[in-house]
């Protein structure tokens, strides 16, 4: 799974011009945040299509960053994420940053963006 960390002008219908470019393209967002860095929008994406996103925002004004990211199922009760926080954090992996990507009540997915994916992958396995 793939987050695309994209740079858009802090300014209004930046984040509308963004999101338009991907209903165009027929992509599908299944998880987004935004913050704001140095005076520029940074949004945070996750698609159901990370290819045709990639292709897209190469074609497209917009600078972006790929990472890989890990999706995880955690059952949905007080105290999973915690738990999946300090395996991580006791096996020396930095969070990033996180999204919750959904449920259904019994579980929720959650997507880790993480200083090492590999050894991640294992912990939380």
């Amino acid at each position: 799974m793939k987050q695309f960390d994209v740079t858009i002008e802090n300014k209004m219908g930046a984040l509308a011009e963004l999101c338009d470019m991907l209903a165009r393209n027929a992509i599908n967002i299944k998880a987004i945040s935004t913050d704001i860095r140095n005076g520029f929008g940074i949004v945070h994406l996750v698609t159901e299509d990370h290819k045709t996103t990639k292709e897209t925002l190469q074609k497209s004004k917009f600078k972006f960053d790929e990472t890989e990211i890990l999706a995880v199922r955690l059952p949905d009760r007080p105290g999973e994420l915690a738990k999946a926080a300090k395996l991580l954090s006791r096996a020396k992996i930095n969070i990033e940053n996180l999204f919750l990507l959904g449920g259904d009540g019994e579980f929720k997915e959650i997507a880790f963006k993480v200083s090492d994916i590999d050894k991640a992958k294992e912990v939380l396995k």
